[in-house]
């Protein structure tokens, strides 16, 4: 069920829908689901380049021998990897105009004793609207990728996937922009029943017995009582960064220039000018600067919190609000979870899945080789 260990081209006999089966869990111990406005999970999609390919062809790197053999190897620049998050929508749907949309398939989902979402194996036809993405990207002297993400926007410079908090202080008030239609983000919802996976206990919004929103398994979406169990997060570091609560000048100006583009005052609107770049992220020094050891070697994590000398530039608070909705304090940005340390999975007993490697910074080998047996 995963794009990564598919083939771009078709036979002539399958279907031209592309499957979108990374699922609907996010990342982390907490097996968390976002639920829109409507009752629908959000689902995820992970895709490499021909680079990318390409380098784990050379290398003959499709087992987990062949990966712990190659401890050292460095991804080379050009590798680049997508991950994207999506939500149903009708076909009839005006807004679609401004989305991105594609008519996929994706898996049929079936719920445990714990409430956790697991894929049945089956696939069903829909119509998805992109509402936010990763792009991972190796360049010249940065193996350990340029982590950068986008979220869908409703003007120049403001997005309608969910609000910020006025400032990263957790008790600080969530900034809602009037007349905002959020897509992540229920009317009246607030810190109490926000950026938790099981949102509103006791108020039909999800079993207290599992923590979880209920799947109805015929529509397959999440509803009580005829409304939609939907789930609310919120922008926690509002400036993506952890020392300052402003939008960092280059991004906001890299947004304001690219929409020009995209959308001009004379011309039709391209719909990538409806999307916004959050922020981006990389070390400051992966490879041994002049005064002291580089910061890229094996069995390390990069954080900045508790070093002396800063080690992630850019934004050290970056999240996307559809994919990292419930770890933003705890693992603020994508080299919380993206280092060269051994990967364990999620799963019970959190069993290794690749000891320390240099290449455990893309965690897409790692996905393949735990789906394979």
């Amino acid at each position: 069920m995963r794009d990564v260990e598919r083939p771009n081209s078709f036979p002539a006999h399958a279907s031209r829908l592309v499957t979108v089966g990374e699922g609907v869990r996010q990342a982390g111990g907490l097996f968390g689901l976002v639920v829109d406005g409507a009752g629908h999970p959000i689902f995820y999609s992970i895709h490499v380049n021909d680079a990318y390919a390409g380098f784990i062809k050379a290398n003959d790197l499709t087992s987990k021998a062949a990966v712990e053999k190659n401890q050292m190897l460095k991804f080379p620049p050009g590798v680049a990897e997508f991950k994207a998050a999506w939500t149903e929508t009708p076909d009839d749907d005006p807004a679609n105009a401004n989305f991105l949309t594609a008519k996929v398939n994706i898996p049929v989902l079936q719920q445990d004793a714990d409430g956790i979402m697991r894929l049945t194996g089956k696939s069903r036809p829909a119509t998805l609207k992109l509402i936010g993405f990763h792009v991972a990207f190796v360049i010249k002297d940065h193996p350990e990728f340029v982590w950068a993400t986008f979220e869908h926007q409703d003007g120049p410079d403001a997005t309608d996937l969910a609000p910020a908090a006025a400032t990263s202080d957790p008790s600080s008030a969530i900034v809602v922009r009037p007349g905002v239609h959020y897509i992540l983000f229920a009317t009246g919802a607030g810190r109490d029943s926000a950026n938790t996976p099981c949102p509103g206990v006791g108020q039909g919004n999800c079993d207290p017995a599992t923590g979880h929103p209920t799947l109805d398994p015929a529509s397959q979406t999440f509803m009580s009582g005829g409304k939609p169990q939907q789930t609310s997060v919120f922008r926690e570091f509002p400036g993506s960064r952890s020392t300052t609560d402003v939008e960092d000048d280059a991004v906001r100006s890299i947004n304001l220039s690219l929409r020009a583009v995209l959308a001009p005052a004379d011309g039709p609107i391209d719909r990538r000018a409806n999307y916004r770049l959050v922020g981006a992220t990389w070390l400051v020094h992966p490879r041994t600067p002049p005064d002291r050891k580089g910061d890229f070697t094996l069995g390390r994590s990069f954080t900045n919190s508790g070093q002396a000398v800063r080690v992630v530039a850019g934004e050290d608070a970056l999240s996307n609000m559809s994919m990292e909705s419930f770890t933003q304090r705890d693992s603020p940005n994508c080299f919380s979870c993206h280092d060269t340390k051994a990967i364990r999975s999620d799963e019970t007993g959190n069993p290794i899945i690749l000891k320390a490697t240099l290449l455990n910074v893309s965690h897409v080998i790692s996905r393949y080789l735990s789906n394979t047996h």
